[in-house]
């Protein structure tokens, strides 16, 4: 049992998985050095996008009104946290920023305009 949740039903599975992220997320690199590979090349918010693959699948397995609003909102505060730390780090990297934020996409797939 996981969280009262029989072993092989799929929720049962989440953390281990969430775990993984994270650690691949995390893995290598010094806290001040920007990260441009791993996840990191693939998306610039792997774990914005890895959480809010998680909400999108509880919405599917337990579709109600109450987990579409919960999908709008993180997508709405994640994007609002997704902006403030592009700001930041606009501030703090500067040009090696503006490369990688032209090259890498911030959610998965879709890439900013170029300006």
């Amino acid at each position: 049992m996981y969280l009262g949740l029989p072993a092989g039903w799929p929720a049962s599975r989440v953390s281990p998985i969430v775990r993984v992220i994270a650690w691949i997320s995390f893995a290598g690199g010094a806290a001040n050095v920007l990260r441009q590979s791993g996840l990191y090349g693939v998306t610039k918010n792997p774990q914005i996008v890895g959480l809010g693959l998680l909400v999108v699948a509880s919405t599917v397995l337990w579709p109600s009104w109450h987990a579409v609003v919960s999908v709008v909102l993180y997508a709405a505060i994640a994007h609002v946290l997704v902006l403030t730390e592009e700001e930041h780090l606009r501030e703090r990297c500067g040009n090696e920023y503006a490369r990688y934020w032209r090259q890498v996409p911030r959610y998965l797939g879709i890439r900013q305009p170029h300006s």
